[in-house]
């Protein structure tokens, strides 16, 4: 404009105006004007894009089945878009969030990309954007260039028509649930692409059959086929056949008459890998044989005949209980309330009374006596005797009459 009125001015800007420019134009500022109008529609467009893109993986997720193209209607159909679904291995929010506040996937917007973040799983975009040849090399690249090497995606990339978005997603959450087999606790567990319940059926049956057959002389055994089993399962189905596992443990334990908390078993979404599930399983299996070893008469037997073998080592309760695959909070509680002594004080009371043997054959030091018995040293024994006689062990041989020179 050649006026400078103050009031065409404010006009111009509540019509919406970038800038407002003087004659005579000068070319830069006529260039940097028209560059901010471009900016300006660029960055709407891809707001809307962005909006669009956003409610329409939400219909996915709901299982909506409406078309594509109703959400972005300036698109042809058969018009070929580049997608891909990327899965972090991390359900950390705080994590995330620190993850999505670096210019990782904002780099991407400027090649009119758009992404919806939803948990830990990202769906991603990109449009109108043929200077990138190789789309998938460009995604990866992007993406892992700016990710932390704690947390590396997964990604899933395909390109399609507008009109196949819908098949092209569902193709991608399949491909996520398998390459992050191992972390399939965080990541989208799609429904299977057929209704074969056999499948289901045939590791029902393996688990029933499994966990009933489970004895102390083959529990390696079933924890192994237990693994395998979970390992083999597809991952749409892994949490109908743990949530079985646990319906099927929990039956046996009521049969028997002992129950276990409901804490006692995780949640399976709670766990963060292949590892954690296949723990809490053996864990499982461990505590119900344990719940069925304490019926028999032998139980407490044997552990006492393992400790009157082993008294001369170093020896404690986490020892025992792994050695008879039992928990060590249950041990301590069975041994208590059947001997009525620690695990500490009938060890204690076992090498007593071999050191008293002992201390009466004249052919075995003080100090030899100790390290026969289980002590590190000759003090550790020494007090230990006396705490538990009321005299040094060299007091007792002398009282005895059989001292002879240490």
């Amino acid at each position: 404009s050649g006026y400078d009125s103050y009031q065409y001015i404010r006009s111009a800007f509540q019509e919406g105006a970038v800038d407002y420019l003087l004659k005579p134009l000068l070319y830069p500022e006529l260039e940097k004007a028209i560059r901010e109008i471009c900016n300006q529609l660029d960055q709407d467009r891809l707001t809307a894009l962005n909006s669009s893109f956003q409610q329409y993986i939400l219909s996915l997720q709901q299982g909506d089945s409406v078309s594509a193209s109703a959400y972005f209607p300036e698109y042809l159909p058969a018009q070929s878009f580049f997608i891909a679904l990327l899965a972090y291995p991390s359900r950390d929010e705080a994590v995330m969030d620190q993850l999505f506040s670096e210019p990782s996937l904002m780099n991407l917007t400027q090649y009119k990309a758009t992404f919806f973040r939803s948990g830990n799983l990202v769906y991603l975009m990109l449009h109108d954007s043929p200077c990138i040849q190789d789309r998938k090399s460009f995604v990866m690249t992007q993406i892992l260039r700016f990710s932390r090497a704690e947390l590396l995606p997964a990604v899933a990339a395909d390109q399609c028509p507008l009109q196949d978005l819908s098949s092209g997603f569902n193709r991608l959450r399949r491909c996520i649930a398998f390459c992050l087999r191992n972390n399939y606790g965080n990541v989208y567990l799609p429904a299977p692409e057929d209704d074969d319940a056999s499948l289901l059926l045939r590791n029902f049956s393996d688990i029933r059959h499994d966990l009933s057959c489970c004895r102390s002389d083959n529990l390696e055994a079933t924890l192994q086929a237990l693994s395998d089993l979970f390992r083999q399962t597809r991952p749409c189905d892994l949490s109908s056949t743990y949530q079985y596992f646990t319906n099927v443990v929990n039956q046996m334990t009521i049969q028997q008459d002992y129950t276990l908390q409901a804490s006692f078993f995780p949640s399976f979404h709670s766990f963060l890998d292949e590892a954690e599930l296949l723990g809490a399983v053996r864990n499982i299996v461990r505590e119900i044989l344990v719940r069925q070893r304490t019926k028999y008469p032998d139980y407490i037997t044997q552990i006492k005949n393992y400790i009157e073998a082993h008294y001369g080592q170093k020896l404690s309760l986490s020892d025992v209980a792994e050695h008879f695959s039992i928990s060590y909070a249950h041990l301590s509680h069975v041994f208590s309330s059947t001997m009525n002594l620690s695990f500490t004080e009938y060890l204690t009371l076992v090498r007593m009374q071999h050191a008293q043997q002992m201390i009466c054959e004249p052919n075995y030091t003080i100090q030899e006596i100790s390290y026969m018995c289980g002590y590190e040293n000759q003090f550790s024994f020494t007090r230990a005797f006396k705490k538990y006689y009321g005299i040094s062990p060299t007091g007792y041989r002398k009282a005895l009459g059989t001292a002879f020179n240490e």
